[in-house]
């Protein structure tokens, strides 16, 4: 008799754990369905240009191809596309400027140049404003002379930095005005 009243429960038992991982099993298929949704909007956004320019030669010297500023898992970046090409030149550096023409203590030196053609990215020194540069320099350091530039079209990104910055500046002008 004992184990007739033990009968129904291991049934019932069953049933309520094989519910449980059954649940378990679809929790863990949606998280990972969201998961993979997260990471797919995350390079979407991510990877996103904030600014892009085409390069174009200067001088005799040859130059072309897709420069983008890019934010790459959280580091910003100077990324030349598959498309890039350079007249091959000694000690060319990829710089940041606020004109075709690299000014003395006004641009910012993002590396030196690795390979003449082909897809490569730098990375942008920390602490660097974009919304103060306006074009990608392929610069030669050993005759001085510029081998390629691209004037950069800010993208959403760039443009909100630049927006803020003109809205602080704004908000610092009424306030000199105000006499704060």
């Amino acid at each position: 008799m004992r184990s007739m009243h033990h009968l129904p429960a291991i049934p019932a038992a069953l049933l309520v754990g094989f519910l449980s991982v059954a649940s378990l099993h679809a929790q863990d298929g949606a998280m990972k369905k969201d998961k993979g949704a997260m990471q797919d909007h995350a390079s979407m956004t991510m990877d996103e240009p904030m600014a892009q320019g085409k390069l174009s030669s200067v001088g005799d010297h040859k130059a072309s191809g897709t420069v983008h500023i890019l934010n790459a898992e959280g580091k910003r970046q100077v990324h030349f596309t598959s498309d890039f090409s350079i007249e091959k030149g000694p000690d060319v550096y990829v710089l940041l400027t606020n004109g075709p023409k690299p000014v003395h203590g006004r641009s910012v030196t993002v590396a030196k140049l690795s390979r003449f053609a082909g897809e490569q990215s730098f990375e942008i020194p920390a602490n660097t404003d974009l919304a103060n540069y306006s074009h990608v320099v392929l610069w030669c350091r050993k005759y001085s002379v510029s081998m390629g530039q691209a004037e950069l079209q800010a993208g959403e990104m760039m443009g909100d930095e630049r927006a803020m910055m003109e809205k602080d500046e704004g908000s610092m002008m009424d306030e000199k005005k105000a006499g704060k």
